[in-house]
This record gives structure tokens, sequence and C-alpha cells, in this order.
């Protein structure tokens, strides 16, 4: 049972940053950009963003597989 109240936070960190999204596909010039990313991006919206730009450029989806131990030996 918590007997006394939680003090007030000391300081809040809060900031806005802009995240730019690239001008286009990419298709027309064989140049692929990623979008930008802040301090508070997580790794699913990175991968996300990979996977998007895997797709301009290649034309089919990202597969990812855990490698084979055995092959990973050779």
């Amino acid at each position: 049972m918590l007997t006394r109240k939680p003090s007030p936070p000391v300081r809040r960190f809060i900031s806005i940053a802009p995240v730019y999204s690239p001008a286009s596909s990419g298709s027309h010039d064989g140049v692929f950009v990623t979008r930008s990313y802040d301090a508070t991006s997580h790794f699913e919206t990175m991968v996300d963003d990979i996977k998007d730009v895997w797709r301009r450029a290649v034309g089919g989806e990202l597969e990812l597989k855990k490698r084979d131990d055995a092959l990973q030996a050779e």
C-alpha cells in the first residue's frame, strides 16, 4: 500500500522534431530514400520503412528468414 503521494516530475523533456518523407517513390531516378527518424522512432517502424524501400526498389516483398546453422558454419 502506498503511504505517501509520489513527487511531481522535476523536468519534462518534450520536443517536436520534424519527420521528413521522400518526395518521390524513386522509381524514375533509381534513388530510394527512407523517411527520417527521431529519438522516439521504434524498431518496428524502421523495419516497415526498410520493407517499403525494398518493395519500391525491387518490386517484391522483403523476406527475412533465420539462417540454417549448417549454412552459418561454412
